[in-house]
């Protein structure tokens, strides 16, 4: 659905804006769409809990059944939070081979590889299913 109305609503930014303050239709479009990112990225820092035994909104079964999940990630060890400085948990994500397996997952999606017997190409897809780990 979000493709669907985004290229109108783009559309319609580009053509409605285009020469107005001085500025491109295309440059009304960044300055929309990043407004738009950065308002609902701070206004989720507030909104989102940082454990589920935090949550105000779960009942209480569904609070320790989202510990209980957390906990099977974390390969049984509980996560209640313990206090990591922004730089000790960005050292973390850098080191996790599985955070870069899936970076490299969306540099590689549809590789385009030649396949010079029948004179057309192949397309590859690389896909790391999230369940693994």
């Amino acid at each position: 659905m979000s493709n669907s109305f985004g290229g109108l609503i783009a559309a319609g930014l580009v053509s409605g804006l285009d020469g107005k303050g001085g500025l491109e239709g295309w440059r009304w479009l960044f300055i929309v769409e990043g407004a738009a990112t950065a308002f609902v990225g701070v206004a989720v820092y507030f909104v989102l809990p940082s454990y589920p035994s935090k949550t105000k909104f779960f009942t209480e079964e569904q609070r320790r059944l989202a510990v209980w999940r957390t906990t099977q990630d974390a390969n049984g060890e509980p996560d209640e939070g313990g206090e990591t400085s922004l730089i000790k948990g960005a050292k973390m994500v850098l080191k996790d081979w599985k955070v870069s397996a899936r970076g490299a997952r969306f540099n590689v999606k549809g590789v385009r590889v030649p396949d010079h017997r029948s004179g057309s190409s192949i397309d590859f897809d690389v896909n790391i299913p999230a369940d693994v780990y």
